[in-house]
């Protein structure tokens, strides 16, 4: 290959990117490594970078492009949190939102339930 030709593959690649990319974003189209990664945080709770790589076997890059993306669409947070197990104080986990809203609305009934009884 011509390094013309490799520059206008290049070109042409980063072109049908972009498109892809927009056309998600205005049809708010999840992908396939976006469903996946919320699977797993929705079963395990709260998961690390480097165990979501792992467990959906991709590379710790991707998986960081990926919930950089989640959380833009608040889907997720990254936060260190001592009551899950899976955290610990050195690292941040990957926490859903959903689940993260659920487990404090949960707490908040137990508490307003306590001072009833």
């Amino acid at each position: 290959m011509t390094s013309e030709t490799q520059q206008l593959a290049d070109e042409l690649r980063q072109v049908v990117s972009a498109f892809v990319r927009n056309v998600r974003v205005a049809t708010a189209t999840a992908r396939t490594s976006q469903h996946e990664t919320l699977d797993l945080l929705d079963t395990h709770q709260a998961l690390s970078i480097a165990d979501l790589a792992r467990l959906r076997g991709v590379k710790h890059q991707s998986m960081r492009l990926v919930i950089n993306e989640l959380e833009q669409q608040g889907m997720v947070l990254r936060e260190k949190s001592p009551q899950l197990p899976s955290c610990t104080s050195s690292r941040y986990c990957v926490i859903l939102v959903i689940s993260l809203l659920f487990h404090q609305h949960t707490e908040a009934d137990m508490h307003q339930l306590s001072h009833h009884t």
